[in-house]
C-alpha cells in the first residue's frame, strides 16, 4: 500500500499542473485597510459552490508528515507527476494544503479538500458538502523547465494573466493558486491592480518566508477586490504540528 492511501480514498482522474523551486522572499507592506473574505464570521457558503468530488482529505497532520520530503527537497516536489494515492501533482497538494490550513483556521475545522474530474483539487466543506475547484499556476524558478522569469510583482502577475488568457469558461467560479518564489521584493496591491477583472472566484499567493531552525514558514496571499490580506503558515521543524496567523501580526 502507497503511503497516499492512508490521507485520500480511491484515485480519481489525473489532472496536470506545475510550480518550480524556491527562493525565499520579501513582501512590502502597504499602508492600507485590511479586508477579506477570510475574516471571522465569514459564512463559508459565500466561498464554495457545488462539484463531485473524489479521494478527500481525511488526515491533515499525516498528509503534513507524507508530505515532509517534499517540502524539505523541493526538486522531488517539481519532479514527481503524482502525490501517492490520489491523482494530484505534490506541488497541488502542497499548495491546497497551505491553502486549507487558513480556511480551517479562519472559517471552519471541517474544510477539506479532495481530488476531481477536473482542476487541480477540490475544496470541501463536509458540513454541507458543498465545493469549489481549484486551479493552480507556477511563477517559480523550475530546474526541470528552465526560463527566464522576471522579478517582483511582474513574475507574478505573468504568471496569473497566463491563467486568465484560458477564458471566462476555465476560470469561472474557480479558485487560482499562484506558487511563487524567487521574485524578491514585491507589493501585493500592485498584483492586485495590474491583474484588474477576471473571472475567477478567488485567487491566492503562495511563497516560502523563511526555512530555518523554527522550521518551514510560507505566506498565503489573499488578493481581494478592496484590500489584500495576508496569512503566515508556520511548520514545525519536525512537520508534526503548524500554526496560521495574520501576517504581518
Amino acid at each position: 500500500m502507497c503511503a497516499g492511501t492512508f490521507y485520500f480514498g480511491m484515485i480519481f482522474l489525473s489532472r496536470g499542473g506545475g510550480t518550480g523551486r524556491r527562493a525565499r522572499l520579501k513582501i512590502v507592506w502597504e499602508q492600507s485597510r485590511e479586508s477579506s473574505s477570510l475574516s471571522p464570521g465569514t459564512r463559508i457558503q459565500e466561498f464554495i459552490m457545488h462539484k463531485e468530488y473524489v479521494n478527500e482529505v481525511r488526515s491533515f497532520k499525516k498528509l503534513l508528515e507524507a508530505l515532509e520530503p517534499y517540502v524539505k527537497k523541493f526538486e522531488l516536489m517539481l519532479k514527481e507527476k503524482k502525490f501517492p494515492g490520489c491523482s494530484l501533482r505534490p506541488i497541488e497538494v502542497w499548495g491546497n494544503w497551505l491553502i486549507c490550513a487558513v480556511i480551517r483556521r479562519y472559517i471552519s475545522g471541517e474544510v477539506t479538500f479532495a481530488d476531481g474530474p477536473s482542476g487541480d483539487g477540490i475544496i470541501v466543506d463536509k458540513r454541507d458538502g458543498s465545493t469549489r475547484q481549484t486551479e493552480h499556476v507556477s511563477a517559480t524558478d523550475n530546474p526541470f523547465s528552465p526560463r527566464d522569469l522576471p522579478s517582483g510583482e511582474r513574475r507574478i502577475i505573468e504568471a496569473i494573466e497566463k491563467k486568465i488568457a484560458l477564458g471566462s469558461n476555465y476560470a469561472e467560479g474557480s479558485i487560482l493558486i499562484a506558487f511563487f518564489d524567487g521574485a524578491g521584493e514585491w507589493y501585493r496591491n500592485k498584483v492586485r491592480e495590474a491583474i484588474g477583472k477576471h473571472n475567477f472566484h478567488k485567487i491566492y499567493l503562495i511563497g516560502l518566508l523563511t526555512r530555518d531552525a523554527n522550521g518551514f514558514a510560507y505566506s498565503v496571499t489573499e488578493l481581494h477586490e478592496n484590500n489584500s490580506i495576508t496569512f503566515k503558515v508556520q511548520i514545525n521543524p519536525d512537520f508534526s504540528h503548524w500554526s496560521v496567523s495574520r501576517y504581518p501580526n
